[in-house]
This record gives C-alpha cells, structure tokens and sequence, in this order.
C-alpha cells in the first residue's frame, strides 16, 4: 500500500506545457486516471488519447509521457521544476505539498508517499486542490481509496450571498467491494486454519456514540500545531483514539473545554494545552480534572486505561458471583428480604466503582 499525491493546478498546468486544448482536459484527465491500475498501460491509454472521439495529437502525447513518473518529494519537485518553464506560479503548491508531507512524518505515517503529476480521479470534484490516492502497490495497481480537498466544489454550491463564508473540506471515495472481498479472503483463510481451536470468548462493549476517546485542545494555535501534533502521534502509536480540536481560537477552545460535559457523547477526554510542558486533563464523565506534564501524559492515560480494563474485569466477576448467589428460578417462593438487599447492595457497591466509566453491566435477577 502507498500514497499518490497530486495538485489540480499541478496537473493543468501539466496539460498546458503539453499543448493539450483545455476544451479537453476533462476527457484527458478521465483517461490517465485509469493509467497505471489494472490493465491500463501507457500505450493503452495512449490509443484512448489518440482516439477520434478526443484526437489528441502526437506530439503533445510524447510531451505527456515524460510526466508519467512518481517519485518522492525530495526528487519529484527538482524534475518538475527543470520539465517545466514556467515554474514560478507552482511554488506555493509545491510548499503546500512539502507541509502535507511534513505532517505526515510528524504523525508517523509510514507508507511511501510518492509525488505523481499525472496522478488524479476525479478530478473535477477536487479543482484547484489536493488530490491523493491509497493504492496497492503491486505489479497491477488497484485505488483503495481516492479524495482530496473540494472546498471548491462547495463554493460552486453554496448560495451567491454565503460565499463570503470560506468552507475547507476533505473527503475520499473508499473501494468498499475489493475491501470486503480481502476481507472473506482473509476470514476464509483464518477459519481453515483455526476450525479445530476454541474460539475465546469476547466482551462487547457498550454502543456509544463516541468519534474518540480524547479531544487535544488548545487556546493558543501554535501550541496545537507543533505540541497537538506530536501529542496527537504519541497517543496513536498508544492505541488511543484521538483528534485535534477543530477551532483554534481562544474563544473557540474555552467554548469546548469549560461546556465538555454538554459534548459527553463525542469525547471521554479533553486535553487542554496549557504550555509546552504542561496540559490539563478532563474526564467528561466523572466531570474532573488533573495537571498533568507533557512528559507523564502517556503514562497517565495508560493508568487510566488500566484501571477501566481492571474495572470492567471486576464487575463480570462480581455478576457471576450474584449470578451464582441469587436462585436461578423462583417458582412458588419468594426472596428473603435479607437476600434481595444483599444482592442490592453489592450492585449499589459495584455501581459506585464503575461510576463514570460508561460499563455496561448485564446482572439477571430471575
């Protein structure tokens, strides 16, 4: 698996060095964006090209080619720049890839990402922004996922008087199909060799609404990019789900930590960035907070984290024991007083410990 990232301006200005007629850049660009996946050659897409229904000539084709390459950033953006004559109007695209990419390493994305000029699917959608494609980097290409910024097409939809209003958005088309199709793969795989093994048992948890556990706040916006960033990275590669906060105004911030408790739905823990060294950590749920050092972060969530699994792991026991306590039937007889406050008590009990932990707990009183 690898990542194709691509700019629309790049991609014109592409068709443009290359003498192509901008009437047909829509069917040029819905051509090379099957290049390269499946059976899709160049000469392949060189005689769609060529074809009567779009006659690109052939001169422009043998300029195209040259384009047809992928490589990293620090390798793809020098060519560009010596391929192409004009090159100057390009230098903020090329810095807005540098920064995605630089992003990228901050959060620990390990997959290559290549640079690719003629790299795009649907382009339309996406005019004069990003593009990026997920694909399975075999000998046959296939997309896994493809997408990229379309705050451009928002705009086109938006209302003449809300335009003034600026929208950013990013989205991708996943192949659902090939992702399903690995998947019974893999489970028909997994079931032929582990047949004959006891399956063990597995806990479900509670449905939530939860897009997260934590939610990275921050009243001052370069604290969130440089700290929020590597904070965010730290507690992915701890398996915690986390997301920086969307705003990044004061205002905007105060709004999100002091009314937490109104958004219990969306995260467990806000993180508040207080300085460098410093972050203010809020449980949602049991509505308090505590001061933590940068450096103890992981640790301190980590413990939380333990202490919910030993929670959890505390109140099965403590229904089976109920379970076991409490008759299974009860036919012509009724409970003993002093059984049924017993059997309350030890859920009052077991209620209190897992207080503000959202545990689902499933006690049968027959």
């Amino acid at each position: 698996m690898c990542y194709h990232i691509n700019h629309s301006q790049l991609l014109d200005a592409v068709l443009q060095f290359c003498n192509i007629d901008p009437m047909r850049w829509s069917d040029v660009k819905q051509i090379i964006s099957k290049l390269h996946t499946g059976d899709w050659t160049w000469g392949k897409v060189r005689y769609e090209l060529r074809g009567p229904s779009i006659a690109i000539a052939a001169t422009a084709l043998d300029e195209l080619e040259r384009f047809d390459f992928r490589d990293t950033f620090d390798k793809a953006i020098p060519r560009l720049r010596s391929m192409l004559k004009d090159s100057a109007d390009l230098e903020p695209i090329f810095a807005h890839m540098d920064a995605v990419i630089i992003y990228l390493a901050r959060l620990n994305v390990r997959r290559r990402i290549y640079i690719s000029p003629l790299s795009s699917y649907n382009e339309m959608f996406y005019r004069g922004n990003l593009l990026f494609q997920c694909l399975y980097d075999h000998k046959r290409r296939s997309v896994f996922a493809a997408g990229g910024r379309y705050d451009q097409l928002i705009r086109d939809h938006q209302p003449i008087t809300s335009r003034e209003v600026h929208i950013h958005a990013v989205g991708f088309q996943l192949a659902w199909t090939g992702l399903c199709t690995d998947m019974m793969t893999y489970l028909n795989k997994s079931s032929k060799t582990k047949a004959k093994k006891k399956c063990s048992a597995s806990i479900n948890a509670m449905w939530r609404k939860q897009r997260c556990d934590v939610l990275i706040e921050g009243f001052d916006h370069d604290l969130l990019a440089s700290v929020g960033v590597d904070l965010l990275q730290q507690l992915w590669a701890s398996d915690i789900r986390a997301q920086l906060a969307e705003g990044n105004t004061e205002d905007a911030a105060d709004n999100m930590y002091t009314k937490a408790q109104e958004s219990i739905e969306d995260y467990t823990w806000i993180i508040l960035i207080k300085s460098e060294d410093f972050l203010r950590v809020r449980n949602t749920l049991r509505d308090d907070e505590t001061e933590v050092r940068l450096s103890d972060l992981i640790g301190h969530m980590r413990y939380v984290f333990k202490v919910i699994i030993s929670l959890f792991l505390f109140s099965v026991q403590a229904a089976r024991k109920i379970e076991e306590y409490l008759p299974q039937r009860i036919e012509h007889r009724c409970l003993s007083l002093t059984t049924q406050l017993l059997a309350l008590e030890s859920l009052f009990v077991l209620a209190r410990r897992c207080s503000g932990h959202m545990l689902c707990l499933r006690i049968i009183v027959c």
